[in-house]
């Protein structure tokens, strides 16, 4: 029975990934300590908030020229880091840290101006690969030890 739940799990992941052709994809190992998801734009005011969720969870929120920790899930506190000043550098890449199976998926930013109206936005598609393939392998070979 848990060989079609974790057959089904990485299907149901791939499945989702391919639907999101347009959005910018990263694929790291499971295992990897961290990775970055890319966003790159002009200077921005700085009086901006950014944004970034995973469907509708909080993942990092930065606003009034600093980080928001407690705006954010508590699954993410401490996981989550930006670039200092990152409103005058253009760069609102998140590094996500400690990675686990469940943080795959689609990840948008949203910059909104001090009123609230959305400014910019991007969705970058993560993919921690490793724990499927590896799943698959023992019980392939699990199944030639029966045979």
């Amino acid at each position: 029975m848990a060989v079609i739940t974790l057959t089904d799990t990485c299907l149901s992941v791939c499945l989702s990934v391919l639907s999101a052709l347009e959005v910018e994809f990263v694929e790291v190992t499971q295992g990897q300590e961290s990775v970055q998801l890319p966003f790159h734009t002009a200077d921005l005011p700085q009086d901006v908030s950014v944004e970034w969720r995973l469907k509708d969870m909080k993942v990092h929120v930065y606003k009034v020229g600093e980080n928001q920790p407690d705006q954010q899930e508590e699954d993410y506190r401490g996981r989550t880091e930006m670039n200092e000043k990152p409103l005058r550098t253009g760069d609102l890449s998140l590094r996500l840290k400690h990675l686990q199976l469940t943080d795959s998926g689609v990840y948008t930013c949203t910059v909104y101006n001090k009123d609230g109206h959305m400014l910019l936005q991007k969705s970058v598609t993560l993919s921690i690969r490793g724990e499927c393939n590896r799943c698959l392998h023992i019980i392939c070979v699990q199944h030639v030890r029966t045979c």
